[in-house]
């Protein structure tokens, strides 16, 4: 019922009172209530800016979606899980990035069956993050990545994922059996070449400039 009403608020353009109903379903768990909360608070796109974003709440309600067991397909499921972690790994508020989280939103199910993942699993492989070490694992992520990346095009906000990694893969000989150094700079400047568009400063961009200052004066040495 708060759905509903929640829904048919929104597509007569009252965003306010539409997230109204929509978090007072969020109360009872709904889990497409959770969704559409979320959504409002993520994108102020949504409701042409009235309602500003607060990406702290936006992270709240899509990690309770994420496994909420009330009305939502396997795809809502993979859909909510998967703006979650992208939330997380670009840490937009400088407050968002929690690898355990993220490392625990990973394991569920139903986003492997998006294409999306493969970056933030390269990524997070790669690096650790909350997970324990699995560069086998990171090599397979970083492939599929790739694969996708040639396929599809750019994956906008996580380019710089699976080059970091790739350029990290490289780097120590993970993919070639010995370390390619030209390989992982080629990595590098595209991730920085990402990262500049996104005009982002996380730690992401942190492990960035740390190896490929180290790789690039190896080389002109």
């Amino acid at each position: 019922m708060m759905y509903l009403a929640g829904d048919i608020c929104k597509s007569r353009g009252e965003h306010e009172r539409a997230l109204e109903y929509f978090e007072r379903g969020a109360a009872l768990n709904n889990g497409m209530c959770l969704r559409e909360a979320a959504e409002y608070y993520a994108k102020p796109c949504e409701s042409n800016k009235r309602i500003p974003q607060d990406i702290q709440k936006a992270l709240r309600y899509y990690e309770r979606a994420a496994i909420s067991p009330d009305y939502l397909d396997f795809n809502d499921h993979a859909y909510v899980t998967m703006q979650a972690i992208i939330l997380r790994t670009l840490n937009i508020d400088g407050q968002s990035q929690d690898w355990s989280r993220i490392a625990h939103l990973l394991q569920q199910p139903a986003i492997y069956t998006l294409d999306a993942i493969w970056p933030y699993l390269a990524y997070v492989f790669t690096f650790k993050k909350g997970n324990t070490p699995a560069i086998r694992t990171a090599i397979e992520c970083v492939n599929k990545a790739s694969k996708c990346f040639d396929r599809y095009g750019s994956y906008d906000y996580a380019d710089h994922l699976w080059q970091l990694a790739a350029g990290y893969c490289y780097e120590i000989g993970a993919i070639t059996k010995e370390p390619d150094l030209d390989q992982a700079v080629t990595f590098y400047e595209h991730a920085r070449e990402s990262i500049n568009r996104l005009n982002t400063r996380n730690d992401n961009w942190l492990v960035l400039v740390s190896r490929w200052q180290f790789l690039t004066k190896h080389l002109n040495d």
